[in-house]
């Protein structure tokens, strides 16, 4: 008996081997299929109510809605700042210190322009200063104050100025602070 067959016929072993080894490879899965899985019923969903028709919508109250604008825009100009105030809607309001205050900020300096306040607010930081920028409004421009803080004690806030002046060599402003 011949162990190894060599030539043509050793082509149509190897050829013939591989078809059932793939055949084993499809068929024989399917023999073991369900042994791991679990059997899961969904409960069918209830069905939406997709009718919708313009019929259903209501009448909208066009007067009601430009009162409710006219509101806004009294309050809020069409770039976003309050007009009371000028600080952009979302920004801390910095006002002049006054003797009721319970909340202070300090008033570093302020910019015209938006990069020269955040070149400045960078070299700041690299000081170890920590500073935030609030934008507001100054007639038809943007200005861009840098102030630190908030503080909550006066007397913080007054050691934390005269430490600023000396450190800066500038000198810098009170003004209280509230959103």
């Amino acid at each position: 008996m011949k162990l190894w067959v060599q030539g043509e016929s050793a082509r149509w072993y190897v050829l013939a081997s591989l078809c059932i080894a793939s055949l084993l490879l499809i068929f024989v899965p399917s023999f073991f299929e369900g042994l791991d899985s679990v059997a899961v019923q969904i409960e069918p969903i209830e069905p939406v109510e997709t009718d919708i028709s313009i019929d259903k919508i209501p009448d909208v109250d066009r007067t009601q809605i430009r009162k409710d604008w006219e509101e806004v825009v009294s309050f809020v100009d069409m770039d976003g700042f309050f007009v009371e105030s000028t600080v952009r809607m979302g920004e801390p309001v910095l006002l002049d210190d006054t003797l009721e205050a319970t909340r202070w900020a300090i008033l570093i300096d302020t910019f015209e322009s938006k990069e020269s306040t955040l070149e400045y607010r960078r070299s700041l930081s690299e000081q170890g200063i920590e500073s935030w920028v609030s934008t507001r409004k100054s007639g038809d421009s943007i200005v861009y104050d840098i102030a630190t803080g908030p503080y909550l004690e006066r007397d913080e806030v007054i050691a934390e100025v005269t430490r600023l002046t000396e450190q800066l060599e500038r000198s810098v402003q009170i003004v209280v602070f509230s959103l």
